[in-house]
């Protein structure tokens, strides 16, 4: 049977009510779903999330690493980076990374 997030959630929040430890809520999720549902640090970080008065059910985004990367910026600090190390121009130093197969063009 396979669980959802929001569903884990549901059940960290119960066992948040009846005043159980991370390890006690986290075994009490095992016991009746398989072992690997749910891991003591994960149960840890709702049961905080919840004890803290905020009942919110819904991953806040934001959270981890960022999805988005500006190639674009990475570029233009890089082609500056490599202009003044070079001793050369811009355009000189993206033609050279374009032979190389470094540069995409307009964003292909």
């Amino acid at each position: 049977m396979k669980v959802s997030e929001e569903q884990i959630r549901h059940m960290i929040f119960y066992e948040s009510r009846k005043r159980k430890s991370a390890t006690e809520a986290t075994l009490s999720i095992q016991e009746v779903y398989v072992n690997d549902i749910l891991n003591m640090r994960k149960c840890q970080r709702w049961l905080n999330k919840f004890r803290s008065v905020d009942c919110n059910l819904t991953d806040v985004a934001g959270t981890g690493r960022r999805v988005e990367f500006d190639n674009d910026l990475l570029l233009a600090v890089t082609v500056k980076e490599l202009t003044q190390k070079l001793n050369s121009s811009p355009s000189t130093v993206l033609r050279h990374l374009q032979q190389l197969g470094r540069v995409s063009k307009l964003g292909k």
